[in-house]
């Protein structure tokens, strides 16, 4: 150890602690190339040539003297080369050049010698890596190499085969240990993930990229059926998450080395020669310009069972030698941590989908269920779309288009799709018809998307239904999960459907009976003929104007406002002279048996119920029955306060003349602060003015 190769204790420690820790491989290789260069003096030209075992590539990464020229060369015919020189071997013009050599080395001059010491690891620990390191060469152009180098060359050989096996040791163990640390680290925050494969290692691609040495770029691509779709990119124009998915074959061709060996997971070096190939009919490049300055590139395929879930791109723009089999070793490495993490990621996605799907259909039948009369109804089938579209976007469909085959009626989603694209995927369901009736539905692809198209009949009316035939299209592929989200979905909304119909029949008998009820107390005389519908009009007028929300209700509110006056005996309630204060005691409690008898039929409001408990409620508390002031008393009541005060002051009664309307509002108006509400009687006069407008530009025309 102490007399290692000429090597001082001192200067082996310097080497393990400095030149190990702190160089690159291609800074190592011009090291060892001056080192040997000193040694075997005089030398006119020497280069190192790399092995990467997992390209299959000689190249050159050190040169000095007059083959400086040679940089980065890379030498064809690779395996002959690796085969037939594994013993430090001297060539000359005298001597047969191995014909696998000879499209390096130019025609040699008579006095010119090479010497050709093959790197090779004899360390049983570590030749399960890699044994042979390289090759150095050396040049003499006068003076011949002599059998004393010969013997030399071989004892160095050996030797600083020695030395790589540190220096790869070493550098495995480094950058190997931040894997390790990383890793473990992106399985935990994996597990504590809140979002998608996509957002992740978009999220922590930079910090994946520099655990390779000498990485400058990279990207993340995931494998659909459609082919590999970019989801994370550092270094490259985001234009190319605009690309539709690669497909496999030409994928295949960036991997270079073959589909198999990438099902394997089998890490590759695309060297720059092998780049310039494939770049030249690649839509990538056309798309990104930066990369035609690619110099190396090391891909690393994430696999689970025998599928490509993932590929890592990494690359380098300086230097062709920047990644070497050691980064091969680390990129397996990661790729272990990385498919943990993929998969944690993709189950977590999935049971989350199915959780949220679940909760989904939850709420749906839950609020279909509940699904009252407030319901417009009028266009049946548009209201069965717009929930179809609603429930459905939680799969993040990129397209929905709704086609119904008898009208040719389509409804697509976004709105702003392109008409070329409506009208291309609107062929294509026609194409599929006879298929997709068979089945029900079909899956396939559309411009590089995944595209599934299901066919189903939705009742809209008794006795008739609609044709839909529904296409959606998204990156990740459809699953049964998703199949049957969607079939439940339609099979909810078709139940909705039927429920609808029913509702609007009870609807419209529950709307007619009330109205009858309200028109019962005009028939006895209780209330002047159209009272009922005037105040049920004035009041839906004055709550659109102030922006109330329940405005079925308080129209019901009106018709139903006095009802409790039919529990009044008709010797109090029709008496002609003046009531005594016990009389008029009774003809208030009017408000609680109208609130009574409402108070348990089904499907009315809050709003309803107030109308008729409240209505006879005054701003300035002097009101009965309960007293109430200001806005104690609920809105709904105060507008009906208003409307109902005024339609008496405008009708006949048995010891009154009807009021001219301007008269009647100004006594509204008079009202306020004390009977009313200021602002309700303010909105009031608002909507009595656009009435009389109305009603003149009638006249006018």
């Amino acid at each position: 150890m102490e007399k290692l190769m000429g090597f001082s204790k001192d200067k082996w420690n310097d080497f393990v602690n400095n030149s190990v820790r702190s160089q690159t491989r291609t800074d190592f290789e011009l090291f060892t190339l001056k080192e040997i260069y000193d040694q075997m003096i005089p030398i006119d030209g020497a280069v190192f040539i790399r092995f990467i075992n997992s390209a299959k590539t000689l190249i050159v990464t050190a040169a000095l003297g007059n083959w400086k020229h040679s940089l980065y060369r890379e030498i064809e015919n690779t395996y002959n080369i690796v085969t037939s020189i594994t013993e430090p071997t001297i060539i000359n013009s005298r001597t047969p050049i191995p014909s696998s050599i000879k499209p390096y080395f130019y025609q040699m001059k008579p006095t010119e010698e090479l010497m050709v010491i093959p790197i090779i690891s004899e360390n049983p620990i570590t030749k399960e890596f890699h044994q042979l390191k390289g090759y150095v060469v050396l040049q003499r152009l006068k003076s011949p190499f002599t059998n004393n180098n010969l013997l030399t060359s071989k004892a160095i050989g050996k030797e600083y085969g020695i030395l790589f096996d540190v220096f790869d040791s070493t550098k495995l163990l480094i950058y190997g240990n931040k894997i390790n640390e990383f890793g473990e680290k992106l399985i935990k925050i994996a597990t504590y993930f809140r979002g998608s494969v996509f957002n992740f290692f978009e999220r922590y691609i930079n910090d994946i990229i520099s655990l390779i040495p000498n990485a400058q770029a990279g990207s993340f691509l995931m494998e659909t059926p459609a082919g590999f779709k970019y989801l994370a990119i550092s270094g490259y124009t985001e234009k190319l998450f605009q690309l539709p998915p690669i497909p496999r074959q030409n994928h295949v061709k960036w991997y270079y080395y073959g589909n198999h060996r990438m099902r394997k997971g089998i890490p590759r070096i695309l060297t720059r020669e092998k780049i310039k190939e494939i770049i030249q009919t690649d839509v990538v490049a056309k798309t990104s310009p930066l990369t035609k300055e690619i110099q190396v590139s090391l891909g690393i395929p994430i696999v689970h069972n025998g599928e490509v879930v993932l590929f890592i791109n990494l690359e380098n723009f300086d230097s062709p030698a920047a990644f070497d089999d050691n980064d091969i070793i680390l990129g397996q490495k990661l790729a272990s941590y990385l498919v943990a993490s993929h998969q944690i990621l993709t189950l977590k996605e999935k049971l989350e989908k199915r959780e949220i799907i679940i909760e989904q259909l939850n709420e749906m039948s839950s609020s279909l269920v509940k699904a009252n009369t407030t319901q417009n109804t009028e266009n049946m089938s548009q209201i069965m779309v717009d929930l179809l579209i609603n429930n459905i976007s939680i799969l993040d469909p990129d397209i929905v288009m709704i086609w119904t085959e008898k009208s040719n009626r389509t409804i697509v989603f976004p709105p702003e799709t392109e008409e070329d694209i409506i009208n291309e995927l609107k062929e294509q369901i026609i194409d599929l018809i006879p298929y997709i009736n068979l089945k029900e539905y079909a899956i396939g692809t559309f411009h590089g998307k995944n595209l599934l198209i299901i066919h189903k009949n939705i009742p809209i009316k008794e006795n008739s239904f609609i044709s839909l035939y529904i296409a959606l299209t998204r990156d990740l592929p459809w699953s049964s999960i998703a199949l049957n989200y969607i079939n439940s979905t339609i099979s909810s909304i078709t139940i909705y459907g039927k429920n609808l119909m029913y509702l609007k029949t009870i609807k419209v008998t529950q709307e007619e009976t009330l109205k009858l009820l309200g028109k019962i107390l005009e028939v006895r005389d209780i209330e002047t003929k159209g009272h009922t519908e005037r105040t049920a009009n004035l009041s839906l007028l004055l709550a659109q104007k102030l922006g109330f929300h329940d405005l079925q209700g308080i129209v019901r509110g009106a018709y139903l406002h006095d009802i409790g006056k039919l529990a009044i005996p008709d010797k109090i309630l029709l008496k002609p002279g003046r009531l005594t204060p016990e009389e008029f005691d009774i003809i208030k409690s009017h408000v609680f048996h109208g609130y009574n008898l409402i108070k348990h039929i089904e499907g009315l409001s809050e709003t309803t119920k107030n109308v008729v408990l409240y209505h006879h409620e005054k701003w300035d508390g002097s009101g009965y029955v309960h007293g109430l002031k200001g806005e104690e008393i609920p809105l709904e009541a105060r507008i009906f306060a208003v409307v109902d005060v005024f339609d008496a002051l405008i009708s006949e009664r048995p010891y009154k003349k009807p009021w001219p309307t301007d008269k009647a509002l100004q006594e509204i108006k008079k009202g306020a602060g004390s009977h009313f509400d200021p602002k309700v009687v303010e909105a009031f006069e608002e909507v009595i003015r656009e009435e009389q407008g109305k009603k003149k530009m009638g006249q006018t025309e």
